[in-house]
């Protein structure tokens, strides 16, 4: 995946996170911490498919 795709994907999740009022504690309960979560956002690292996975569930996407 290109980096602008990484982003796109990235930036779209926070937002549904947001517009869902899903708290960072409620994505620290699936298994994804904190500063992985921020990390993945900032496009500082990659997510695995199991982390977008959990995440994608969570925010009911």
């Amino acid at each position: 995946m290109d980096k602008t795709t990484r982003l796109t994907l990235a930036a779209n999740l926070a937002a549904g996170r947001q517009q869902k009022n899903v708290s960072i504690e409620d994505i620290e309960r699936i298994g994804i911490s904190k500063s992985r979560y921020y990390r993945y956002i900032n496009g500082e690292v990659d997510i695995t498919v199991a982390d977008l996975h959990k995440l994608l569930e969570l925010l009911s996407m």
